[in-house]
């Protein structure tokens, strides 16, 4: 749940859920959002698809995917996390 708010407080993002479940898109849709989208390949890309999705004013379907969150302490992933946020910051100030 807490990176969705944070998505949502920082982004203003709509969708539920920004990285479980499945994106089914229509090919001139995804093309188009592969073009805006960074290079990156990490974790955060699904995001700045979805986020940019939206911008776009396309129609998303949001439908909540189960979550158990495994308790454990800072990890890489938590460090790339943070890393991707920062850099989603940065592409919305530019595109603002």
């Amino acid at each position: 749940m807490g990176l969705v708010l944070l998505l949502k407080t920082l982004f203003h993002m709509k969708a539920t859920d920004a990285v479980c479940g499945f994106t089914f898109l229509r090919k001139e849709a995804a093309e188009q959002l592969v073009r805006e989208s960074s290079q990156d390949n990490g974790w955060f890309y699904t995001i700045e698809f979805l986020l940019r999705a939206e911008r776009d004013g396309m129609k998303i379907y949001d439908m909540p995917v189960e979550w158990q969150e495994d308790d454990q302490e800072l990890s890489d992933s938590d460090v790339s996390s943070e890393k991707g946020i920062s850099s989603g910051r940065q592409t919305q100030k530019i595109n603002d």
